[in-house]
C-alpha cells in the first residue's frame, strides 16, 4: 500500500465500508497494527443487525474456502462436487434468529498465503464458496495491516487488488476519546491521551522496543488499572503493555 494513499479517520472509514457493502462490493480496511479494524467490523455488524463471522485468513488453507470434495449423483451419474464448511452461509442456510443476515470478516487478509488469497477470489468477487453461492444476505468485509508496517503481510496480486475497495484508516484522538468514554476506559488513560495525543498511536515499524502505544494497548492498560487507586507499582508491567516512557 502506497504511503501516499488517502487516510480516513475511523468514522469515515466505517461509513465508507458500509457504502461499499450496500453497493454489493467488498471493502478492505487497512491500517497499522492495533488501531481497531476488527472492532470496526464488529460495529458495522451490530449496526446492521448482522451476525459476524470472524475468519482469520492467515490461518486458513485453500480448501477452507473451496470446500471439501464429496460424491453426489446428477442425472443418475456419480460426480464429485465441493461441500462448503458450515461457517459459510449458502443460499439454503436459514437466517440467524433475530438477525437480518451475516457479515463475513476476512481478517488478516493480506497475511494469508498466496494460494489462500487465490482461493478467496471467488467469494470476494463472485460471492461463491466452492461451487455454492453465498446467501444473498451475506456480505463480506476484509481487514489487514499495511505492508509498510512489517506486520507479516504478503503482496497481493493485481487480480486481487482490483477485486477490493481499499480503505486506509488512521487514528483520530477526538474520536478515540469519544469511544473510550462510552467504553468506560479508565479516566486516567483518557486524561493522559488528552494531554499527550501523539502517544495514542506511536508506531515505528523499525522500533526496537517490545511493544508500542496504540488504541489496543491503551485499552489493555485500562483493564489493568481500572480498579486500582495507586498504580505506581504497576509501572514495570505497564511498560510491557505500551512501552517505556
Amino acid at each position: 500500500m502506497s504511503l501516499t494513499h488517502p487516510r480516513m479517520k475511523p468514522s469515515k472509514a466505517k461509513a465508507s465500508a458500509i457504502r461499499c457493502i450496500m453497493a454489493g462490493l467488498v471493502p478492505f480496511i487497512q491500517s497499522s497494527p492495533g488501531m481497531g479494524k476488527s472492532s470496526l467490523a464488529k460495529e458495522i455488524a451490530e449496526e446492521g443487525n448482522l451476525e459476524l463471522i470472524d475468519i482469520r485468513l492467515s490461518q486458513c488453507a485453500p480448501e477452507d474456502l473451496q470446500g471439501l470434495p464429496m460424491k453426489t449423483t446428477v442425472n443418475g451419474r456419480e460426480v464429485s462436487t465441493f461441500l462448503p464448511f458450515d461457517m459459510f452461509p449458502i443460499e439454503s442456510t436459514p437466517l440467524p434468529k433475530g438477525k437480518s443476515g451475516w457479515l463475513i470478516l476476512f481478517d488478516e487478509f493480506n497475511s494469508a498465503s498466496k494460494s489462500v488469497q487465490a482461493a478467496a477470489y471467488r467469494p470476494v468477487l463472485d460471492h461463491e464458496i466452492g461451487q455454492q453461492k453465498l446467501h444473498p444476505k451475506a456480505a463480506i468485509i476484509c481487514a489487514g495491516n499495511l505492508q509498510s508496517d512489517k506486520a507479516i503481510v504478503n503482496q497481493m496480486s493485481t487480480a486481487m487488488q482490483s477485486r477490493l475497495n481499499h480503505i486506509v484508516m488512521e487514528v483520530d484522538k477526538d474520536e478515540w476519546v469519544e469511544w473510550a468514554t462510552k467504553a468506560k476506559i479508565d479516566y486516567r488513560v483518557i486524561g493522559f491521551i488528552e494531554f499527550q495525543p501523539k502517544k495514542l498511536h506511536l508506531f515505528n515499524p523499525d522500533h526496537q522496543e517490545l511493544t508500542f502505544p496504540c488504541p489496543r494497548t491503551w485499552e489493555f492498560v485500562s483493564r489493568l488499572i481500572i480498579d486500582m487507586v495507586d498504580v505506581s507499582d504497576m509501572i514495570p508491567l505497564l511498560s510491557g503493555v505500551v512501552g517505556p516512557g
